[in-house]
């Protein structure tokens, strides 16, 4: 469980306790395979490792990573433990969540942030 947990940190995802018990399940599971359209389910399960399925044909193309970024000034938020009640330190607008590919490399602006605190 804390495998999970922690990519769920990592990634910046917001998921229910039991989709955590899913993609735990889904480590301890050597021959299964997860099916779901949840988008966030399937970008952690790739994070993990753990085999799945779209139950449709919407299957995620990209790995994707939450970043938190403010509208008024554009600073950027990489570790950010809630999105919806975050405000920018530099200007007090609400920061807004984003999705940014995972592996790809932010500018090197001052606008980077590590963290919303």
């Amino acid at each position: 469980m804390r495998k999970v947990i922690g990519a769920v940190e990592e990634l910046g995802s917001k998921i229910s306790d039991v989709d955590i018990e899913v993609l735990a399940l889904g480590l301890q599971v050597k021959q299964g395979i997860i099916i779901t359209d949840d988008l966030e389910m399937q970008n952690l399960a790739k994070q993990l490792n753990i085999p799945y399925h779209a139950a449709t044909n919407h299957k995620i193309s990209v790995q994707l990573h939450w970043i938190a970024v403010c509208p008024g000034c554009n600073r950027r938020y990489t570790d950010v433990e809630d999105f919806d009640r975050m405000t920018c330190d530099h200007c007090g607008s609400r920061l807004k969540k984003r999705a940014h590919k995972l592996g790809r490399k932010h500018s090197a602006q001052k606008s980077e942030v590590t963290s919303g605190h």
